[in-house]
Formats: C-alpha cells, sequence, structure tokens
C-alpha cells in the first residue's frame, strides 16, 4: 500500500529541512514528506500529484513568502486537491489571510512561528486522523452506493415475487406503488356477482392498507382486509407479508375464525422480530344462504347497513402479531337484498384537523345512519367527502381503506 504524502512549503529552507526531519521522526516513516521551497513549485508539485490521481492528505505552508503568499496558495491547492488538510504557519499574523485561508481553503489550523514541536506533531497527527476519517466515509458512502444500486437492480429483477418483496421494494417507492396498485383491485367477474365498491387512499406513495375479494365455493365470496401499523414504505412492506400469508389459507380454511388464528399464528412464526402488529377482518359472503359469516382481530367495527338502521359487526378477537395461539370467535347474520355491508380502516375515521378534533367513529356511524338510502358507491364517496370538509385541504394523517358489498 503506498503512503500518504505531506507537502512542506517554506521559503526558509532551514526551517522546511527541519520541519520536514521532524515529521519523519516522529511519524515512524509511515508518511512520505515532500518539501517545496516557492508557492509555484508546490502547485506543479500538486497538480502533477492529481494527474497520477493522487493527492496530499495534509499541506502545511508559511504565509510570507515572495511571489506567492500562503493564504493564495492554499486556495490554489484547495481548487487542485480539496479533500487536502491545511495549516499555515507564520511570524507575521495577517487577520485578512487567515480570513482567506478558512473561508476560501477550508484551512484546519493556523499556527505562529516559532511554534511549539509537541503542539506541531499533535495538530499533524489531528489533521491525518481527519483526512483519514473523511476518506473512510467517502468510501463508505461509496459501498452504500454500490449497495443500493445492487438493491434497485433486484427490485427490477424480482417483482413477482411478491413472498420476498421485504426485502427489496424498500429503495423503490414508485416500483413498490405499481405493486401495491395491482395488488389492491377488485377482480371485474366478482363485480358482475356482487356490487362491491372499493376507495384505498395511502397517506404516502404506498400504505399498509391491504384487502383481498375472493370466491371460495360455490355460492361463497371471501372479504379480507387488513391494516398494518405504521406507514408508507415500512408499512407497505408488511403488507407484502400479510398478502402471501394469506394466500396460503384463503381458500383452505372455511371458517372465519379458524383463518384468523391460523394467519395469527403463521404470521408470528414468520415475522415476530419486526415487532409490528395488525387489525384484520374476514368475512364471508353465502349468496345462496343470503347470510354473512365475520371474524375480526382488534379491526374497527364493520357496518350491516338495514332498512331498520345500522348494525355494527364487533371484535371477535385480539390484533394480529400479539400472542401466539390467540382464539378468535366468529358471528353469522342475515344478509338480504337491499341491505348494505360496509368496512374500512381507522384511517377513514382516525383523522385530526387544524385544531386537532378527531373526526371519530361516532361521526362516521352518524354518517351511516343518515344516509340509508344512498346507493354503496353514493355512500362511501359521502364520506370521503364528509372527511375532506372536515380536514378542509389538511392532508390525511393515515392510510385509508373503504369497502362495501351488497346484491345488484
Amino acid at each position: 500500500m503506498s503512503k500518504n504524502m505531506i507537502l512542506c512549503v517554506d521559503d526558509d529552507v532551514t526551517i522546511l529541512n527541519a520541519l520536514k526531519d521532524m515529521l519523519t521522526k516522529n511519524l515512524g516513516g509511515t508518511h512520505s514528506i515532500e518539501i517545496a521551497e516557492t508557492g509555484q513549485e508546490a502547485l506543479d508539485i500538486c497538480q502533477e500529484l492529481k494527474e497520477l490521481g493522487k493527492e496530499f492528505c495534509l499541506v502545511i505552508s508559511d504565509f510570507i513568502m515572495p511571489s506567492m503568499k500562503g493564504d493564495e496558495l492554499l486556495v490554489n491547492i484547495h481548487a487542485i486537491s480539496p479533500d487536502a488538510v491545511k495549516i499555515m504557519l507564520t511570524g507575521q499574523s495577517s487577520v485578512e489571510g487567515v480570513k482567506r485561508a478558512i473561508n476560501e481553503a477550508n484551512l484546519y489550523r493556523f499556527m505562529e512561528k516559532p511554534f511549539d514541536n509537541s503542539d506541531m506533531m499533535l495538530t499533524v497527527r489531528s489533521a491525518i486522523q481527519s483526512y483519514e476519517q473523511s476518506r473512510e466515509l467517502e468510501l463508505r458512502n461509496r459501498e452504500l452506493e454500490e449497495i443500493n444500486n445492487h438493491l434497485e437492480q433486484l427490485v427490477q429483477e424480482r417483482t413477482s415475487e411478491l413472498n420476498q418483496s421485504l426485502k427489496i421494494i424498500r429503495k423503490d417507492l414508485q416500483l413498490a406503488k405499481k405493486i401495491q396498485k395491482s395488488i389492491l383491485t377488485v377482480n371485474p367477474e366478482l363485480q358482475k356477482i356482487l356490487n362491491i365498491q372499493s376507495a384505498y387512499i395511502p397517506m404516502a406513495e404506498v400504505g399498509g392498507d391491504y384487502f383481498d375479494i375472493c370466491q371460495i365455493g360455490e355460492s361463497i365470496y371471501r372479504f379480507f382486509l387488513a391494516d398494518a401499523t405504521g406507514h408508507g414504505v415500512q408499512a407497505a412492506m408488511v403488507t407484502m407479508a400479510i398478502k402471501g400469508i394469506f394466500d396460503n389459507v384463503k381458500t383452505v380454511i372455511s371458517d372465519p375464525a379458524l383463518v384468523m388464528q391460523s394467519f395469527n399464528n403463521e404470521y408470528i412464526e414468520k415475522y415476530r422480530s419486526l415487532n409490528t402488529y395488525l387489525t384484520a377482518i374476514v368475512i364471508d359472503l353465502d349468496v345462496k344462504e343470503k347470510s354473512i359469516s365475520y371474524a375480526s382481530a382488534g379491526h374497527p367495527s364493520a357496518v350491516l347497513l338495514r332498512q331498520d338502521g345500522m348494525h355494527v359487526l364487533g371484535h371477535t378477537g385480539k390484533m394480529i402479531g400479539i400472542l401466539k395461539d390467540a382464539k378468535f370467535s366468529s358471528a353469522k347474520f342475515e344478509f338480504h337484498m337491499g341491505e348494505k355491508l360496509v368496512f374500512y380502516t381507522d384511517g377513514i375515521f382516525e383523522q385530526f384537523n387544524e385544531k386537532r378534533e378527531e373526526y371519530g367513529e361516532e361521526r362516521l356511524h352518524s354518517l351511516f345512519s343518515q344516509h340509508l338510502h344512498l346507493t354503496l358507491a353514493e355512500l362511501i364517496q359521502c364520506c370521503l367527502n364528509d372527511l375532506d370538509q372536515f380536514l378542509d385541504g389538511l392532508e390525511k394523517q393515515d392510510d385509508l381503506t373503504m369497502l362495501g358489498v351488497a346484491f345488484h
């Protein structure tokens, strides 16, 4: 490995040689010491090194020299080797010269002649350490840049591997947004059978809400809605884990309560180290029996809207990720033509206006009760409009998802 180099500049050859000998002796041969008697000679040496792809780690220059003063020299050296640490020596203080060296050459220290040898060596060692730390930081930054570039390449190559997306979408928000948008859609074929309405509004480019709608039997359609803690990329990556687990159980387990139990255990086994939790609700709609069965893991209450009013579907178990082998129960209700089922994440009501007033679940429920006559699409849009009016232009503070289902 080549030695780091130090340049000493002084028109007094005696001082110059003494400085070189002192540095050589005290640095134990770890650095190569170069000398120059004039500013121009020093600049020529620096330029030659630059052409070779090298630079001095430290430049020690006298201030008072013929033809070119120390401040002008250090400014010129800074233009050639901005990373080099600079020390200026003088027996005749010049405030303006020191100011210029500080402002235009990033002067490390100004020392008066005659200098104390111990103080000089302490300063030199400190300057060398500063240079080496800067180089180390630059090296680490380059390594991080290479790692980032590698991760971005992985994102492009493995977008279809959703079960591994926790590792690959953190550095590419735009790609993550496309992935999430493609997942959070309603199959048009299902909409031919049922009136399904959805609204998904992430707080940032991507969010922590996830939903899935699928057919699990001849006449049974399963709705799943989950809300991961947190926001943005971190929460979005958790939704990929949610999708991976739910895809494994959604069509093989019939009872919504057992779906929740299996989901909870697998989530804890795989992702306990993430220290993240989520609420979720599973709703099975049997179009033949005209009934709904559901299980809720700490999720905001779904609402069943009938002509006689609003009925709340409360929790049937704890949040996902808290306790392994947690028990969940399910409940069943009749569901007929003309009735509407609406469920959502807490982002629809945990929103605050400029007065720090919360929109609140009570206001949302009141809105449902007042607008039972609206169609499903009109009702969901009414809720979104009312929230926007409440916020009065303020940005939403949480991801928001609303789903609704009714018979055509």
